[in-house]
């Protein structure tokens, strides 16, 4: 764990042997940030997509 970080930027790749990591990823943070039961110290989070 890194004390005082506010961000985070993940970088995925869009498509891997035809599967759609970047939607994937996507829609695990959708569903984590959607619960109230976790809340994660983090302003904000930057997915690249490649």
């Amino acid at each position: 764990m890194m004390v005082g970080v506010g961000d985070l930027a993940i970088a995925v790749r869009k498509t891997y042997r035809k599967s759609n990591d970047f939607d994937r990823v996507c829609k695990f943070f959708e569903t984590l940030y959607a619960s109230p039961r976790l809340r994660l110290p983090l302003e904000g989070i930057l997915l690249i997509g490649y």
